[in-house]
């Protein structure tokens, strides 16, 4: 289990997914195979546990849970608001986590929230969500969220974990 994460916002808004305590070993094994994958250039691997970030990209990042996997930790970090007319700052997007139940060979479609636009720029929506701001006010910055289904697919709320 995590105790705790720091996320830089220097970074912007991410998504880190983990392979649950319960699981890393299998699913270690399993990346450890010679003949499977190697793990993702988002992805590392520190003792049992794998880690994988997924950074702000504008579009939808798909991710196939390993085989031998029944729970994945997300930690998803939204996007920050863009400033208002001034020194005003945007405001800091929200961090929620939880587990996962999960199967191996799942897939799992992450969305990572843009930030919004400051208010000269027109205060434009931040990826996935944001808000448009106006004339003196920035836009909002773009929600963080996991899927079990594909954007194409809609966005009903049961699709989003």
């Amino acid at each position: 289990m995590i105790d705790r994460l720091i996320c830089s916002r220097l970074w912007g808004a991410l998504v880190v997914l983990f392979a649950a305590a319960g699981f890393s070993a299998v699913c270690a094994l399993a990346l450890a195979n010679p003949a499977g994958a190697a793990l993702p250039s988002n992805c590392s691997k520190a003792g049992s546990r794998v880690t994988c970030t997924f950074s702000f990209s504008g579009s939808e990042q798909a991710f196939r849970v390993p085989q031998g996997v029944g729970s994945v930790r997300v930690v998803a970090v939204g996007a920050s608001g863009g400033g208002g007319v001034g020194v005003e700052p945007g405001g800091a997007g929200a961090v929620v986590s939880g587990t996962l139940s999960v199967s191996g060979g799942e897939s799992l479609y992450v969305e990572v929230g843009g930030a919004g636009g400051q208010a000269g720029r027109g205060g434009t929506p931040g990826f996935n969500g944001g808000g448009t701001g106006n004339g003196d006010a920035g836009g909002g910055g773009g929600a963080s969220d996991v899927r079990t289904a594909p954007r194409s697919a809609g966005l009903s709320p049961d699709r989003r974990v």
